[in-house]
């Protein structure tokens, strides 16, 4: 039975955390250190393949590299083995426009999240812009499979994409070392913590479902975005001299330009 009445205790300990963590910068060396907690970024941002920076003005903390580079071969051959041809499949009997509703549907089941991290991080607009796309969406939008508010409304805001790891960053905790997770790919340990985070916020985690259903809709939610980005990852990797490197900088340039809008 899950206690939710911890939930906002344990909330208030990782946010302190967030306060307290660049005041040791300076004194404690945090190499090293990761705690595997079970990440659940269900997909994977094109944008990290569109940019893949082989240098960076400041170098990626990465002690794990060894370990790194031997999960990313392992997701290598699991996207080439088992995602690109079961999305291709799944893409040939689900038509597109069904498929980007179910895209829609899901960004839209997660509103709650991007709302209540734009209210950690005080953005109000955001917050706003993000609780009426939601409504809208879910009404006029048949649950968010059609997006109502991008197609029928004049003030056309793009939703805040904010998320827990971001928060974290806001309040000025750094990205500590860089993670590569099986299958879910590549995360700091900053974001592992996000997405700890996070799974307190989404609906699933309160409906009365077992933990495999809440597991079968992340997949599907993976499956489907994959299946509209089949290539996107084959010319990442064509494009890149060093795919891990690349990858490495190109997701830490992702996230901290995101932090930072």
């Amino acid at each position: 039975m899950k206690v939710t009445s911890k939930i906002p205790v344990m909330t208030a300990i990782v946010f302190l955390i967030t306060l307290v963590v660049p005041v040791w910068k300076s004194s404690v060396t945090l190499y090293g250190t990761a705690f595997l907690n079970n990440t659940a970024q269900a997909q994977l941002p094109v944008e990290i393949y569109q940019t893949y920076p082989e240098a960076m003005e400041e170098p990626v903390a990465d002690p794990l590299e060894s370990y790194n580079r031997v999960i990313f071969q392992f997701n290598d051959k699991f996207y080439f083995w088992v995602v690109k041809p079961v999305g291709t499949a799944y893409g040939k009997v689900v038509p597109e426009v069904a498929r980007i509703g179910l895209r829609n549907a899901f960004h839209n089941f997660l509103s709650p999240a991007r709302f209540a991290n734009n209210l950690l991080q005080l953005k109000f607009e955001g917050a706003g812009v993000t609780l009426a796309r939601f409504l809208l969406n879910s009404t006029f939008g048949f649950a968010g499979f059609y997006d109502f508010t991008a197609k029928q409304c004049t003030f056309a805001k793009e939703p805040y994409e904010e998320d827990f790891g971001q928060t974290l960053g806001h309040y000025g905790m750094p990205p500590v070392v860089y993670i590569v997770w099986p299958i879910l790919g590549p995360s700091n340990f900053r974001d592992t913590i996000g997405i700890a985070g996070d799974a307190f916020m989404e609906p699933t985690y309160y409906l009365p479902i077992s933990w495999y259903t809440a597991g079968g809709i992340k997949a599907g939610q993976y499956l489907n975005a994959a299946s509209l980005h089949i290539g996107d990852y084959e010319d990442f990797l064509q494009a890149a001299l060093d795919p891990y490197v690349a990858m490495r900088n190109g997701y830490n340039q992702y996230r901290e330009n995101e932090i930072k809008k």
